[in-house]
């Protein structure tokens, strides 16, 4: 890969995100998940339980992850200062400005959250995202400062088992911040960083994971079929929490702990399987355009350059069109070593040099025998 080259696939999968964060925020005033918002809905659709659950198990950790492939490659191009310079102004002034001046007009018109008209704590709302992305960077940054420029190691994708044992892993750990942290408890520490701490272990943790996959290069070594597997295992799952939320639960009541100890271990499994999948099998859109002229177009030409009779794939009898492509292909080049040939008459020899009738004698000897198998080729294709 080159060292800036443009992941198009990446921008698309971004966006559909970013779209898809915008549709899950926007139903929650119309679901059964409860919450404060300026225009909300009497009645509520259940359908939209298992949807939310099922976004919110996956695609924030996702924008981490890709957040951290790209924070480890711009470092890599930009250097420790130049890279935590770029990150203030991108991330850290967009953060000053809401704080400064958008949270007093949400205060003034909607007015706190709670009630009253306090504006301490800071509720960036749903900037959360730039500030953990901030301070993973700036951690990063000093990290690297520290342990000094790495090579890239090569391309070799987690086996089955690892991406398992991970998952275990961080399900236990997120199983154990959830008995202090429940689900969507938000707090602010120093008044302004605003963190769920339930969901902290999965999104560093992929945030890690994004700054390994640049390293070794995961998004390129996991073969399509593993893409496959893993988006099927996902569905396989997303469908298990859809079917029980709407369906099974009349019928199999499972009350706490039982459910968050089963549901801790569905949600880290299937976001390593939605996350896998979706890198591995998002549409490419842009990764492969090239420009005119840059050897993808050329390369069809350039097979039918200069034919000769005997060649393999060299069409000379039956489709009409390939024969038209070939006599082309012929006028071209006998017009390119002999000016406006008709087919049948002799090429004409090239301007005499001026060393002498000798050197002149083996040009043109030169450019006939170049010119004969073409003729033949054209004569057996007529």
């Amino acid at each position: 890969m080159a060292e800036r080259e443009r992941l198009y696939y990446l921008d698309n999968l971004r966006v559909a995100l970013t779209a898809l964060l915008i549709a899950h925020h926007v139903g929650q005033a119309y679901g059964p998940t409860g919450g404060a918002w300026p225009i909300q809905e009497a009645a509520r659709s259940a359908f939209l339980g298992p949807l939310f659950t099922i976004d919110r198990s996956f695609f924030m950790s996702l924008f981490f992850l890709i957040s951290g492939h790209f924070v480890a490659r711009s470092y890599d191009a930009k250097g420790g200062w130049p890279f935590v310079k770029g990150r203030l102004l991108r991330i850290g002034l967009p953060l000053l400005v809401w704080s400064l001046l958008m949270v007093p007009l949400q205060i003034f018109v909607f007015g706190a959250p709670g009630g009253g008209a306090k504006a301490w704590p800071i509720d960036v709302g749903h900037l959360w995202f730039l500030e953990h992305l901030l301070l993973f960077s700036l951690v990063y940054a000093l990290w690297r400062a520290l342990r000094g420029r790495r090579s890239p190691a090569l391309p070799a994708a987690p086996r089955a088992w690892a991406i398992l044992l991970f998952a275990l892993g961080l399900a236990l750990l997120s199983g154990l911040v959830r008995i202090a942290y429940p689900i969507d408890r938000w707090v602010y520490l120093l008044g302004f960083f605003r963190v769920a701490f339930a969901d902290v272990p999965r999104d560093l943790s992929f945030f890690v994971l994004g700054l390994i996959a640049y390293r070794r290069q995961w998004l390129s070594a996991f073969s399509s079929r593993a893409g496959r597997a893993w988006l099927a295992v996902a569905a396989v799952l997303a469908a298990l929490i859809a079917a029980y939320d709407l369906m099974l639960y009349d019928l199999f009541p499972i009350g706490e702990p039982a459910w968050g100890t089963v549901y801790v271990f569905w949600e880290s499994l299937f976001c390593c399987a939605a996350c896998i999948g979706l890198l591995v099998l998002f549409p490419r859109w842009g990764d492969d355009a090239r420009a005119p002229g840059d050897g993808a177009r050329e390369e069809p030409v350039r097979s039918l350059h200069r034919p000769r009779a005997g060649d393999p794939g060299v069409p000379v009898r039956g489709d009409e069109r390939r024969h038209a492509a070939v006599r082309e292909v012929h006028a071209r080049d006998l017009g390119e070593h002999s000016g406006d040939v008709r087919p049948g008459e002799r090429p004409a020899a090239p301007a005499a040099p001026l060393e002498g009738r000798a050197k002149a004698d083996r040009a043109r000897r030169a450019a006939v025998r170049e010119t004969e198998p073409i003729r033949a080729l054209w004569e057996r294709g007529a």
